[in-house]
Formats: C-alpha cells, structure tokens, sequence
C-alpha cells in the first residue's frame, strides 16, 4: 500500500502571503517615500532653504490614509531658511494630525497637506546671521548672555520678542534694533518662546490651530506667491 501524500497547499499557501505581505509592504514604504520626496521639495523650492527632509510618521503609511485621509504626524527640518536680513541656521516643525489630500496623493504621489490639527515649531538663530540684520556684531554667551560690539565698545544686551513676530534688541534699555522673524512661511507669528546659549538663539512655538501661513508652508506655496511651486 501506498504511504498517503502529504498535503501542500497550507505550505504553499502560507509562502505565497508571505510574498504577498513583503509585496505591500514594499509597495507603502515605497509610496511614502515617494510623498515624502515630494514634500521635501515643495518645501525646499518654496522657501529656498538649503537642505530639506520631511518624514510622514506613519506604518503602514496607505491603511490609513484609505480609512481617514490622515497620518499621525509629519516632521520637516529645514536648513539655512531665508527670513528677509537674515537666514534661520535651522527650523524644525512637527505637524501632528495631518490630513493629505488623498486624491492628489493616490493619482500623482502629490502629498498635499490640507490641514493640520496641531504643530511645535523650533528656528535656530546664529549670531553671525543676527549679525547681518542688526548692522553690528552680536555675540551670544553662556547663561544667556547677549553683548552688542560697537566700534571697540562691548556693550551688554537684551533681546525679547514683541507681537509673536519682532525680535527687539535693547542696550541699557534703548532700542537698537527691531527684526521680523516671520518672514518664512515655517515660522509664523505665535507666542514665541525665547532661548539664548552659546553661539545661538531658539525660538519655539506651539500651534493649535495651525495659520494658514504654516498650512501653505509645508503645502509648497509661497510666502509672496498665489499658487505652489514645482519641486526642481
């Protein structure tokens, strides 16, 4: 008598979804790499930032967005930001609950943000870029100390911001200097909190609700534009 034949389909079976999971799985990290590219240039090419890199917090990335058009959080760190006088060494943001457009994304990989539950917001200042908006050197000390050099004379300083836009630097209680600090869309005007170390000062800001100025930002659009750019 024969021996039985052992049965093959549970082994095919099971090989064959594990072809197809690694087969979605590249397929979702390949879409979220492809909008998280897009991103970065819209970004890049709307602010003229040096570098930039925007990654979308969320596994799987496409589930989500088929159920409720949302991810759970998008960080974008951009470097050398152009604000008018000066450049941002670097502004962070992460926008948590962030709504895509889903038919731009799912028909052109175009991850377009069109809203934003809530964002924290960070921008590093050098004082050599300060330096450039106030016409004088500026240093930034340990402990927070600012000094203003004029001519052979150090003179020390306070800095403090005024209106959730202006940066005002005072000397013995004069004004010498006034600095708008919302000229990048990444930055928007909002309660600003002021941070002074070594070489640098930050400015860090918690949205909810998200401007539109911030919404546009990290949707590709100009500061001074009506409509989004093409990335390069």
């Amino acid at each position: 008598m024969a021996p039985p034949r052992r049965r093959r389909w549970p082994r095919r079976l099971g090989v064959g979804l594990v072809v197809l999971l690694a087969l979605l799985t590249g397929v979702d990290f390949g879409a979220r790499l492809l909008a998280e590219e897009w991103l970065s240039g819209q970004i890049r090419t709307a602010t003229g930032a040096e570098r930039v890199s925007a990654t979308i917090g969320a596994f799987p990335f496409l589930p989500p967005l088929l159920i409720s058009g949302s991810v759970a959080h998008v960080d974008v760190v951009a470097d050398g930001v152009p604000a008018g006088q000066f450049s941002f060494d670097r502004v962070s943001v992460r926008a948590s609950e962030v709504r895509l457009d889903r038919k731009l994304l799912f028909a052109s990989h175009v991850a377009e943000p069109v809203s934003i539950a809530s964002a924290v917001v960070r921008a590093d200042l050098t004082s050599a870029e300060l330096s450039k908006a106030l016409g004088h050197r500026i240093t930034f000390g340990s402990g927070g100390r600012i000094t203003v050099v004029v001519g052979q004379r150090q003179l020390p300083a306070q800095a403090r911001v005024v209106g959730g836009h202006l940066l005002v630097v005072t000397v013995g209680g004069l004004t010498v200097a006034t600095v708008e600090l919302s000229r990048s869309g990444l930055l928007p005007a909002c309660d600003l909190a002021l941070t002074v170390s070594h070489g640098m000062m930050t400015f860090t800001c918690r949205l909810a609700p998200v401007p539109a100025s911030l919404l546009q930002a990290l949707a590709g659009y100009r500061a001074d534009g009506p409509g989004p750019v093409q990335p390069p």
